[in-house]
C-alpha cells in the first residue's frame, strides 16, 4: 500500500497585531519607569502647572511648540497625575507609530513588505528610546508621516482636491508638535520644485499642492507670533548658532550613532545596524 503522505503544515507569518503587542512589550520592559529625565520632568511640569492660559505662558518661554503639552494636560486632568501616567502615554504613543506606519504603506506597498517594515519599527533602538521618552516625538513622527502621505496624494496625477484638506491640517499639526518638525515640510517643498522642474507633476498638482501649504500656513499663523518671540529669547544650543549649516555635524552622529544622548557602546552599533537595514531595505 502506498503510504498517503500528509500535507504540511504552513505557519502563517506574524500580523501587525503580534508585531505591534512585540512592540508595546519591548517598549514596556525599555522604558524607564523609575522617574523622569530633566527635560521631561520640565515639559510635564509645564504641562500641568496652572491653568491653559499658564501652560502657554510657560511654553512661550521655553521655546516649545504646544500641541504634545496640550495632550499632556489632557491626559493629566482625566486620569490623574504621576509619573507612570505620562509614561504610559509616551510608550501608548511610541506603540501606535508601528501599526499607524503599517497601514499607511499599506495603501501602497504589498503585506510582506510592510510587515518587515513594522517589524524594523518594532526593533528600532532609536525609536524605542526617543519613542518612550515624555516628548513630542513619537507624535511628530506619526503626523509627519501623515503629513508625507498626503503629499504624495496631492501631487498624484489627477488627484482630487478633497486631499488639500488632510495635508494643510497634518502639516500644520507637525510644526504646532515640534517646531523642528517644519523641516519636514520644507522636504515636501523640495519634492515639489524637484517634480515640477521635471515634470512628474503637472500644473493642477502644484496649484493643489500650494493650497495645502497655504492652508497650513493659515492654520499656524496663530501661534507665529509665539514663535517670534521665542527666536529671540531661546537660549538653546541649536539656537544661538550663527548658520543652521553649523548645526549638521553635530546631528548627523547623532542621527546614525545616537552619541548625543551619551549611550553605552552596544547601543551604538544597535543604532548603527539598524539604520543599515533601514538604508539596504528601501535601497
Amino acid at each position: 500500500m502506498q503510504e498517503i503522505e500528509k500535507p504540511m503544515l504552513k505557519l502563517r507569518p506574524p500580523g501587525i497585531i503580534t508585531i505591534t503587542i512585540v512592540a508595546l512589550l519591548l517598549r514596556l520592559v525599555l522604558a524607564s519607569w523609575a522617574g523622569l529625565a530633566t527635560d521631561e520632568a520640565n515639559g510635564v511640569m509645564i504641562a500641568v502647572s496652572g491653568d491653559w492660559s499658564d501652560m502657554l505662558l510657560h511654553l512661550k518661554n521655553d521655546g516649545n511648540a504646544p500641541l504634545f503639552y496640550a495632550l499632556v494636560k489632557l491626559i493629566d486632568h482625566e486620569l490623574g497625575h504621576g509619573d507612570r501616567v505620562v509614561k504610559a502615554l509616551a510608550v501608548l504613543l511610541g506603540t501606535i507609530t508601528v501599526p499607524f506606519t503599517y497601514v499607511i504603506f499599506r495603501s501602497i506597498l504589498p503585506r510582506p513588505v510592510c510587515l518587515q517594515l513594522a517589524w524594523i519599527l518594532a526593533f528600532c533602538p532609536a525609536l524605542i528610546r526617543y519613542g518612550t521618552l515624555v516628548r513630542p516625538y513619537a507624535l511628530v513622527s506619526m503626523i509627519s508621516l501623515a503629513s508625507s502621505y498626503f503629499c504624495i496624494k496631492i501631487l498624484t496625477k489627477d488627484s482630487s482636491r478633497y486631499w488639500i484638506l488632510p495635508y494643510g491640517l497634518t502639516t500644520a499639526l507637525i510644526v504646532y508638535t515640534h517646531y523642528w518638525g517644519a523641516f519636514i515640510a520644507i522636504g515636501q517643498a523640495g519634492l515639489a520644485v524637484v517634480g515640477s522642474v521635471r515634470r512628474w507633476f503637472g500644473k493642477n498638482e502644484i496649484i493643489n499642492w500650494l493650497l495645502g501649504v497655504a492652508l497650513a500656513l493659515l492654520l499656524f499663523a496663530p501661534q507665529l507670533p509665539t514663535l517670534l518671540y521665542q527666536l529671540q529669547h531661546d537660549m538653546s544650543p541649536w539656537d544661538t548658532v550663527r548658520r543652521p549649516l553649523a548645526l549638521i555635524p553635530s546631528f548627523l552622529p547623532g542621527i546614525i550613532l545616537d552619541i548625543g544622548a551619551r549611550t553605552t557602546f552596544i547601543d551604538q552599533l544597535s543604532t548603527l545596524f539598524t539604520n543599515l537595514l533601514l538604508v539596504t531595505a528601501f535601497a
